[in-house]
């Protein structure tokens, strides 16, 4: 399977998603999710992490200096009430983590 089922990607209303894929691309694209459960190996992966505006829980989120992993995709997340966090080396300065606040 190459990324997210079509008629998942067009579900705008969905709230949860519980993954038990491999391939997690497309995820990025459901901008109303509210949780999404899946194995911190693969939350990683998932690129523009900020897109996920609504994203009510981000247990792992793994800091990288690429664009769509770094620390000022979670300024977009203004309904996250958990989050965990890796790799804090990755942030460049502190104006980067100071710019990352809604």
């Amino acid at each position: 399977m190459e990324g997210i089922p079509e008629g998942i990607k067009s579900f705008d209303t969905s709230s949860t998603l519980k993954v038990y894929i491999i391939s997690i691309s497309g995820i990025d694209n459901l901008s109303n999710l509210r949780y999404l459960e899946l194995l911190e190996k693969y939350i990683s992966l998932v690129r523009g992490i900020g897109k996920l505006k609504f994203l009510q829980e981000l247990n792992m989120f793994e800091l990288r200096s690429e664009m769509g992993y770094k620390i000022n995709e979670l300024k977009y997340l203004n309904e996250l009430c958990k989050l965990g966090n890796n790799c804090l080396e990755n942030v460049k300065d502190a104006e980067e983590a100071c710019n990352a606040k809604s």
